[in-house]
Protein backbone atom coordinates (compact mmCIF):
# COMPACT_ATOMS: atom_id res chain seq x y z
CA UNK A 1 0.00 0.00 0.00
CA UNK A 2 1.21 2.95 -1.21
CA UNK A 3 1.58 6.13 1.82
CA UNK A 4 -0.88 9.03 1.85
CA UNK A 5 1.69 11.54 0.85
CA UNK A 6 2.41 9.97 -2.14
CA UNK A 7 -0.98 9.57 -3.07
CA UNK A 8 -1.25 13.12 -2.58
CA UNK A 9 1.89 13.91 -5.16
CA UNK A 10 0.11 11.50 -7.32
CA UNK A 11 -3.16 13.63 -7.06
CA UNK A 12 -1.50 17.24 -7.12
CA UNK A 13 0.59 15.86 -10.26
CA UNK A 14 -2.97 15.37 -12.25
CA UNK A 15 -4.00 18.44 -11.37
CA UNK A 16 -1.06 20.23 -12.75
CA UNK A 17 -1.25 18.17 -15.88
CA UNK A 18 -5.14 19.07 -16.76
CA UNK A 19 -3.33 22.97 -16.60
CA UNK A 20 -0.26 22.13 -18.21
CA UNK A 21 -0.10 22.89 -22.12
CA UNK A 22 0.98 20.49 -24.85
CA UNK A 23 5.06 20.84 -25.06
CA UNK A 24 5.44 22.17 -28.60
CA UNK A 25 8.31 19.68 -29.62
CA UNK A 26 8.94 18.22 -32.47
CA UNK A 27 10.32 15.37 -33.11
CA UNK A 28 11.52 14.70 -37.18
CA UNK A 29 9.33 15.31 -40.01
CA UNK A 30 5.41 14.80 -38.92
CA UNK A 31 6.05 13.52 -35.66
CA UNK A 32 4.53 15.63 -32.92
CA UNK A 33 3.80 14.99 -29.13
CA UNK A 34 0.18 14.12 -28.26
CA UNK A 35 -0.71 12.96 -24.47
CA UNK A 36 -4.08 12.67 -25.63
CA UNK A 37 -3.09 9.51 -27.82
CA UNK A 38 -1.70 7.33 -25.16
CA UNK A 39 -3.56 4.49 -24.16
CA UNK A 40 -4.02 4.14 -20.27
CA UNK A 41 -6.48 0.95 -20.17
CA UNK A 42 -4.40 -1.69 -18.76
CA UNK A 43 -1.89 0.80 -16.68
CA UNK A 44 -0.83 -1.84 -13.62
CA UNK A 45 1.82 -1.82 -11.35
CA UNK A 46 4.69 -3.80 -12.29
CA UNK A 47 6.29 -6.17 -9.70
CA UNK A 48 8.22 -8.35 -11.75
CA UNK A 49 10.83 -5.72 -11.95
CA UNK A 50 12.32 -7.01 -8.76
CA UNK A 51 16.27 -6.18 -8.57
CA UNK A 52 18.70 -9.02 -7.05
CA UNK A 53 20.24 -8.58 -3.98
CA UNK A 54 23.59 -6.39 -3.75
CA UNK A 55 25.03 -7.37 -0.47
CA UNK A 56 25.33 -4.04 1.28
CA UNK A 57 24.02 -2.04 -1.26
CA UNK A 58 19.97 -1.59 -1.21
CA UNK A 59 18.02 -2.49 -4.56
CA UNK A 60 14.15 -2.30 -3.77
CA UNK A 61 11.19 -1.93 -6.19
CA UNK A 62 9.07 1.06 -4.30
CA UNK A 63 6.54 -0.92 -3.00
CA UNK A 64 8.75 -2.71 -0.14
CA UNK A 65 11.16 0.28 0.03
CA UNK A 66 7.82 2.30 1.28
CA UNK A 67 8.22 0.13 4.27
CA UNK A 68 11.57 -0.21 4.65
CA UNK A 69 13.19 3.84 3.52
CA UNK A 70 9.93 5.55 3.03
CA UNK A 71 11.48 8.72 4.28
CA UNK A 72 14.53 8.72 1.64
CA UNK A 73 11.96 8.02 -1.19
CA UNK A 74 9.71 10.91 0.54
CA UNK A 75 13.04 13.57 0.73
CA UNK A 76 14.24 12.70 -2.97
CA UNK A 77 12.02 11.21 -5.36
CA UNK A 78 10.89 14.03 -7.73
CA UNK A 79 11.45 16.80 -5.12
CA UNK A 80 15.45 17.51 -5.77
CA UNK A 81 16.19 16.94 -8.99
CA UNK A 82 13.13 16.96 -11.20
CA UNK A 83 9.75 18.86 -10.58
CA UNK A 84 6.13 17.88 -11.92
CA UNK A 85 5.48 21.46 -12.84
CA UNK A 86 8.45 21.26 -15.31
CA UNK A 87 5.90 19.86 -17.91
CA UNK A 88 3.01 17.85 -19.02
CA UNK A 89 4.95 14.50 -19.22
CA UNK A 90 6.52 15.03 -16.19
CA UNK A 91 2.93 15.74 -14.50
CA UNK A 92 1.88 12.65 -16.27
CA UNK A 93 4.59 10.75 -15.29
CA UNK A 94 4.53 11.31 -11.74
CA UNK A 95 0.46 10.94 -11.19
CA UNK A 96 0.34 7.65 -13.11
CA UNK A 97 4.09 5.65 -12.63
CA UNK A 98 3.68 1.80 -12.30
CA UNK A 99 7.30 0.83 -11.76
CA UNK A 100 9.84 2.15 -8.90
CA UNK A 101 13.46 1.14 -8.40
CA UNK A 102 15.19 2.57 -5.21
CA UNK A 103 19.18 2.22 -4.98
CA UNK A 104 20.81 3.07 -2.15
CA UNK A 105 25.27 3.27 -2.01
CA UNK A 106 25.52 2.91 1.80
CA UNK A 107 28.21 5.70 3.08
CA UNK A 108 32.09 4.24 2.51
CA UNK A 109 30.69 1.56 0.79
CA UNK A 110 33.12 0.80 -2.63
CA UNK A 111 31.29 -1.94 -5.06
CA UNK A 112 33.45 -3.79 -7.72
CA UNK A 113 30.82 -5.87 -9.36
CA UNK A 114 28.25 -4.20 -11.33
CA UNK A 115 24.50 -3.44 -10.08
CA UNK A 116 22.50 -4.62 -12.76
CA UNK A 117 18.77 -3.25 -13.01
CA UNK A 118 16.77 -4.73 -15.74
CA UNK A 119 13.10 -3.02 -16.65
CA UNK A 120 10.93 -4.98 -18.99
CA UNK A 121 8.66 -2.58 -20.31
CA UNK A 122 5.60 -5.21 -20.49
CA UNK A 123 2.44 -2.82 -19.97
CA UNK A 124 1.02 -0.43 -23.10
CA UNK A 125 1.69 2.28 -20.90
CA UNK A 126 4.62 2.09 -18.60
CA UNK A 127 6.11 4.60 -16.23
CA UNK A 128 9.52 3.92 -15.01
CA UNK A 129 11.26 5.28 -12.09
CA UNK A 130 14.79 4.96 -10.80
CA UNK A 131 15.97 6.79 -7.89
CA UNK A 132 19.70 6.18 -6.87
CA UNK A 133 21.41 7.59 -3.83
CA UNK A 134 25.03 7.63 -3.12
CA UNK A 135 26.28 8.04 0.04
CA UNK A 136 29.65 9.48 1.15
CA UNK A 137 32.93 8.35 0.26
CA UNK A 138 31.00 5.40 -1.82
CA UNK A 139 31.53 3.88 -5.62
CA UNK A 140 29.68 1.55 -7.63
CA UNK A 141 28.67 1.06 -11.63
CA UNK A 142 25.08 0.71 -12.34
CA UNK A 143 24.04 -1.08 -15.67
CA UNK A 144 20.62 -0.51 -16.75
CA UNK A 145 19.01 -2.94 -18.97
CA UNK A 146 15.83 -1.71 -20.83
CA UNK A 147 13.93 -3.92 -22.56
CA UNK A 148 9.91 -4.31 -23.97
CA UNK A 149 7.46 -6.26 -25.74
CA UNK A 150 5.21 -5.85 -29.06
CA UNK A 151 2.49 -4.85 -26.42
CA UNK A 152 4.43 -1.99 -25.40
CA UNK A 153 3.34 1.01 -26.85
CA UNK A 154 4.67 3.84 -24.79
CA UNK A 155 7.43 4.36 -21.99
CA UNK A 156 7.98 7.00 -19.47
CA UNK A 157 11.95 6.89 -17.56
CA UNK A 158 12.99 8.97 -15.09
CA UNK A 159 16.45 8.49 -13.48
CA UNK A 160 17.36 10.75 -10.71
CA UNK A 161 20.58 10.48 -8.71
CA UNK A 162 21.71 12.18 -5.87
CA UNK A 163 25.16 11.87 -5.69
CA UNK A 164 26.91 13.03 -2.37
CA UNK A 165 30.26 14.18 -1.04
CA UNK A 166 33.16 12.37 -2.15
CA UNK A 167 31.05 9.65 -4.45
CA UNK A 168 31.89 8.19 -7.54
CA UNK A 169 28.98 6.51 -9.63
CA UNK A 170 28.90 5.45 -13.15
CA UNK A 171 26.03 4.52 -15.46
CA UNK A 172 25.65 2.39 -18.39
CA UNK A 173 22.06 2.65 -20.10
CA UNK A 174 20.72 0.39 -22.10
CA UNK A 175 18.17 -0.84 -24.32
CA UNK A 176 16.43 -2.39 -26.69
CA UNK A 177 13.10 -1.24 -27.11
CA UNK A 178 10.17 -2.88 -29.89
CA UNK A 179 10.70 -0.69 -33.11
CA UNK A 180 6.71 0.03 -32.47
CA UNK A 181 7.37 1.61 -28.41
CA UNK A 182 7.76 5.25 -27.62
CA UNK A 183 10.18 6.17 -25.24
CA UNK A 184 10.99 9.57 -22.91
CA UNK A 185 13.31 9.73 -20.88
CA UNK A 186 14.61 11.77 -18.36
CA UNK A 187 17.85 11.65 -16.20
CA UNK A 188 18.48 14.53 -13.01
CA UNK A 189 21.92 14.66 -11.61
CA UNK A 190 22.58 16.10 -7.85
CA UNK A 191 26.07 16.36 -7.09
CA UNK A 192 27.74 17.14 -4.17
CA UNK A 193 31.08 18.36 -3.06
CA UNK A 194 34.51 16.23 -5.37
CA UNK A 195 31.51 13.76 -6.79
CA UNK A 196 32.08 12.00 -9.93
CA UNK A 197 29.43 10.71 -12.24
CA UNK A 198 30.02 8.98 -15.44
CA UNK A 199 26.91 8.55 -17.72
Amino acid sequence: KEPEWMLKQRLNSFRLFKTLEEPPIKYGIGIVSNTKEITLNNLMKNSENQPLNHGDIIVENFETAFKNHGSIIKENFMTKGINPSEGKYTALHNCLWNNGILVIIPKSVISKNPINISINNKEEAQFNNLLIVVEEDSEATILINRTSNKFSKFTSNIIEVISKDNSILNIINLQNLENETNDFSTTKILQGKNSEIVY
